[in-house]
């Protein structure tokens, strides 16, 4: 029988030494043995129940080993994070350097564009001018052309 179910033989007990002390039975010690018996099986399945949700020593200490375990990891990927923390500002230092002399070479790009955008937008303009410089000059020509046709038909005479 199972200790925890002990205390229910309680008035089972008390019947039995009832019945004994009326057959003038006498077994010195017997009942208070038994009583004595009973409440500590009662305070024992009452403790019992109290630490049953408990873990054991070995449980606890497997459980610690395991969280040490884990913490040695995280603290591994902290370091990791860390180190990587570290290259990621070593390249931020790097590309902000790069992105300070790109912007100097962007601006400097600027202006030469601008130099030449002013330059070809001269050249277009010395080119629309040669261009009608050039109708000027054919049309002057055809007509110096007629004029010298002209002055060959022409018959001088002095």
């Amino acid at each position: 029988m199972p200790l925890c179910n002990i205390h229910g033989l309680d008035n089972k007990f008390k019947e039995l030494f009832d019945y004994i002390n009326a057959k003038n039975i006498n077994f010195p010690g017997l009942q208070e043995h038994v009583t004595n018996y009973i409440q500590h099986a009662s305070n024992l399945c009452t403790l019992k129940q109290k630490h049953e949700g408990q873990s054991s020593v070995q449980n606890l200490k497997a459980q610690l080993s395991s969280l040490e375990l884990c913490l040695n990891e995280i603290q591994q990927r902290r370091d990791e994070f860390r180190k990587e923390l570290l290259q990621l500002d070593e390249d931020e230092s790097q590309l902000s350097s790069l992105l300070a002399s790109s912007e100097d070479s962007f601006q400097k790009h600027v202006t030469i564009v601008k130099d030449l955008t002013g330059s070809h937008n001269s050249l277009e303009k010395d080119i629309t001018i040669a261009e009608e410089a050039t109708m000027k000059l054919e049309e002057t020509n055809k007509g110096l052309k007629d004029a010298h046709d002209l002055l060959k038909s022409f018959k001088w005479e002095p």
